[in-house]
């Protein structure tokens, strides 16, 4: 399964992230490691767009995230959220 999530600009965390670095794609996925604490494994990109920083996860397991989804409610707390069906 893959899911697609926006980050509104208002919600990134300018605090303790430069938000011009997230132009750079690594840095938008390091974003998401290190404040999202998004697990790399499910990170297939991270990009700053017109409307926010657009993060694209997959092999996400529905079982798995039962388990262990601190932070992925996170994330889903922070973003407009779409899901895409594989």
């Amino acid at each position: 399964m893959e899911e697609f999530f926006i980050i509104p600009n208002r919600k990134l965390d300018s605090a303790n992230w430069e938000l011009n670095d997230l132009h750079d794609d690594y840095n938008a996925l390091e974003y998401c490691v290190q404040l999202l604490d998004v697990p790399e494994e499910h990170l297939e990109y991270a990009t700053l767009g017109s409307e926010g920083l657009e993060v694209n996860l997959i092999d996400l397991n529905l079982e798995e995230l039962k388990q262990d989804s601190d932070w992925y409610m996170q994330l889903k707390r922070v973003a407009n959220f779409n899901r895409i069906a594989s």
